[in-house]
């Protein structure tokens, strides 16, 4: 009989213990950060070799600060060849930033900020573009290793 009541203790306690990580992993999803004060992106620059936190706004005539506030999602050691940096763009409540005085290295006519829950595929489709295109406009965007507030181009050309 106490055999059978230890038993009864240890599948009490798994289903407890289960319970009680059903219950954790609820409460740790991950949910949507508040969006950012920064609403829209007007010009942007594709990243080049040796760029940094510090060239990068040198060169388009720009605050250090100004430019770190128009990237808040911008982590300044990890900056990849050909990721859209944001140089000129507006707040909400009409705060402007600076526009920058050189042209990029591509014109982007459309920018679209990668929001939570985005994928690619959805970006594609709900713009209406091609896969190509699309590639084309981003080179050396990873789909698989995309952060939100990293800036897309959805629509422009290439300067040469």
């Amino acid at each position: 009989m106490a055999r059978t009541n230890g038993m009864s203790a240890i599948s009490y306690a798994t289903l407890l213990l289960a319970f009680l990580l059903i219950i954790s992993n609820a409460e740790c999803r991950i949910s949507p950060t508040e969006p950012a004060a920064f609403l829209s992106c007007t010009q942007v620059h594709g990243a080049e070799v040796g760029d940094t936190c510090t060239t990068i706004p040198q060169n388009f005539g720009l605050g250090a600060e100004s430019f770190l506030e128009i990237n808040p999602n911008m982590n300044c050691d990890n900056i990849f060849v050909g990721q859209w940096l944001c140089i000129s763009g507006e707040f909400t409540g009409s705060t402007s930033i600076p526009t920058a005085t050189t042209n990029s290295v591509s014109s982007c006519s459309q920018i679209y900020e990668f929001q939570f829950g985005d994928t690619c595929s959805a970006i594609i489709n709900n713009f209406a573009l091609s896969a190509e295109i699309f590639s084309e406009l981003n080179p050396n965007l990873n789909c698989d290793k995309i952060f939100v507030g990293e800036y897309l181009c959805l629509n422009g050309e290439f300067t040469s």
